[in-house]
């Protein structure tokens, strides 16, 4: 188990809330100090280390060893993100100096020891852990840098065979550096049309007639004329099959979809009258209906729904 190194998930940052025990590292007073760093998209390929910075970043507790991290400073995925906490003893300064007339004193011996052995435990954990504490920080400015240089220096300014894949991300690219003369926006508004519109995909237009192919610069494209879309449904025997066509403007109703009823009016005879008065008849029903007289049109009806016109193409290839 490493000892001067403490790696914690996003996650259990997150759930101390930010705030971790560096109580498991032994430090060396005056030789000693922390180095802070959040690790974004931990062990992907656009891992970044950045080097916090104390009272911008975080606060240092030496009384209950805890490092509490600004959530307004630092913001921590608790998927993808780690934070690590690196013991770093100071050699630059001996704990004691073998001058001439130095006093050797067994603290001073064993204080240079101690100082000796945690700073090449250091370098050893921290260096096979992928942290380089020395030169950290100024390797982030070196870089940032180059890539600034690297982004406007060499005939016809960045091209292809100068990026490696995956090399260019948004952190990396300042604000303002690419102008609009350096983007293809026809490529680039084929190639999202493309993934948009794939084979068999729909394309409306209300006012623009022309056909896709032209516009997009890609795809073979059928128009759909007159015709309203409705939805797959297996099974189904109008709508279970995909490309099928039915249905119809007008319809004139056939005798069998009509309502059933009659029309009949009755044929009345005389038998009698009443109370002896011949303008008081007695009636009963004939024995023939009388029918009527025939009214209507014989046309076929309206049978469209609520529309709206667009234009419709249907990519085939």
């Amino acid at each position: 188990m490493a000892q001067s190194i403490i790696e914690k998930t996003g996650a259990q940052v997150i759930d101390n809330n930010y705030v971790i025990d560096y109580s498991s590292l032994i430090t060396l007073k005056n030789f000693t100090g922390l180095t802070v760093i959040h690790i974004t998209d931990y062990g992907l390929e656009g891992e970044v280390k950045t080097t916090l910075s104390e009272t911008t970043d975080y606060t240092l507790d030496t009384n209950a060893l805890t490092i509490t991290i600004k959530s307004s400073s630092v913001t921590i995925n608790a998927s993808n993100d780690r934070v690590a906490i690196l013991r770093t003893t100071s050699v630059t300064t001996p704990a004691v100096s073998f001058s001439d007339t130095a006093l050797l004193t067994d603290t001073d011996l064993n204080t240079a020891v101690q100082q000796s052995v945690f700073r090449l435990q250091e370098l050893n954990e921290q260096t096979s852990d992928g942290y380089d504490t020395s030169s950290l920080a100024i390797g982030q400015q070196v870089q940032a840098a180059l890539d600034a240089v690297n982004a406007v220096t060499g005939e016809g300014w960045v091209v292809n065979s100068r990026i490696a894949n995956e090399a260019v991300t948004s952190d990396k690219i300042a604000n303002g550096t690419i102008r609009g003369e350096d983007i293809d926006i026809d490529n680039i508004r084929s190639t999202i049309a493309q993934i948009i519109y794939p084979v068999g995909s729909i394309y409306a237009n209300f006012s623009d007639s022309v056909n896709p192919s032209a516009l997009f610069g890609f795809g073979t494209w059928l128009r759909i004329e007159g015709k309203a879309m409705v939805g797959y449904q297996a099974g189904d025997s109008d709508f279970g099959t995909l490309g099928s066509t039915g249905g119809a403007k007008t319809h004139q109703l056939t005798i069998s979809e009509m309502p059933r009823h009659r029309h009949d009016i009755p044929n009345l005879r005389r038998v009698g009258n009443m109370d002896d008065d011949e303008n008081k008849g007695v009636f009963q029903p004939g024995p023939n209906n009388t029918p009527t007289g025939f009214v209507g049109g014989d046309l076929p009806h309206n049978n469209l729904q609520p529309y709206v016109v667009v234009n419709l193409w249907y990519r085939t290839a």
